[in-house]
């Protein structure tokens, strides 16, 4: 009996510390307008490892994203769920298709763009850009006026 209550007992805190989280790291759609660097792929910095350093600049009212993935220009649309606030989708990116000479990081930007589901508050007014299992695929940076 003892153990069924301290069984349940620990579910009960554990849904209520997760719900708490999550309801920290959503991220309302106006604080999705702007220009964001993309800092690391599934955790790995980006730092001196293309000539550009890749970013993604977000148009909230048209649900549309521009950005750069490391050579070439790319321009999507994205969709959040009605009810869901930290849902975040791309539909299929379209890209140049210039020459470089290292399309390495290009490839993981892309991919990991294609694997977006959800976004996330980060540390420090970063955002993290989620897979379907809530995992980092993309860290982003608010990219200062120059």
């Amino acid at each position: 009996m003892k153990k069924t209550i301290l069984k349940c007992g620990a579910m009960g805190l554990l849904l209520l510390i997760s719900g708490c989280v999550s309801n920290k790291s959503i991220v309302s759609p106006d604080k999705l307008e702007g220009r964001w660097e993309i800092t690391q792929v599934k955790g790995e910095s980006l730092e001196g490892k293309t000539e550009n350093m890749p970013f993604l600049e977000f148009n909230v009212k048209e649900n549309k994203v521009h950005g750069n993935a490391g050579c070439n220009i790319v321009n999507s649309s994205f969709t959040r769920e009605e009810g869901k606030d930290a849902s975040l989708k791309f539909s299929r990116m379209m890209s140049t298709m210039m020459a470089c000479p290292d399309l390495d990081v290009e490839r993981r930007v892309l991919e990991s763009l294609e694997a977006v589901r959800f976004v996330g508050k980060g540390e420090k007014g970063s955002l993290v850009l989620l897979d379907g299992n809530k995992t980092e695929v993309l860290k982003l940076e608010r990219m200062t006026e120059e």
